[in-house]
């Protein structure tokens, strides 16, 4: 429950990525946790098979881009904490997500839509502001290292199961 907290907290700028504490068992946690609920919302697109595919290959992406982005900054003893970090709001916001989903599931206008795009924001602001924290780079700099990731994350996931695209389009 604890960790829980600390990542609603740092969601809410109440704490930093270096609250985190840096301990593998949180970071293999966060990351499992984050691949169960990463299959759990492709379900409804996606049989398991696929969905377990596109939901590994996002945490390999995400874990291979920030490790090496830290390395790069000579930062690497960070990558616990901040991959813990990102992979701990990943989950927060994966649950909000889901609840926006059942909420405005019966209704027809674009409200669910919109509070999607909002939450998509709120998530790439607070990985933003992590990745900014941990490798100590200006906030737009970050922002765009957010940005960057969702659209190879999003690519990727397109590649492995283009089933998404189509399901986007229509």
């Amino acid at each position: 429950m604890y960790y829980l907290k600390l990542f609603l907290d740092i969601c809410l700028w109440r704490a930093k990525p270096q609250d985190v504490p840096t301990s593998i068992t949180l970071l293999a946690l966060a990351l499992f946790i984050n691949l169960v609920l990463s299959v759990l919302s492709l379900l409804g697109k996606l049989e398991m098979g696929a969905a377990l595919k596109v939901a590994v290959a996002d945490l390999v992406l995400l874990v291979a881009l920030v490790h090496t982005a830290l390395l790069l900054r000579n930062k690497g003893v960070r990558s616990q904490q901040t991959l813990s970090a990102l992979a701990g709001i990943g989950v927060f916001f994966l649950l909000l997500s889901w609840i926006a989903d059942f909420a405005f599931s019966g209704i027809t206008n674009n409200t669910g839509a919109i509070l999607q795009f909002v939450i998509l924001g709120w998530y790439l602001f607070i990985f933003a502001n992590i990745v900014k924290q941990a490798m100590e780079f200006p906030l737009p700099i970050g922002i765009a290292f957010a940005v960057f990731y969702l659209l190879l994350s999003m690519g990727l996931s397109g590649a492995l199961a283009p089933e998404l695209i189509s399901e986007a389009r229509g």
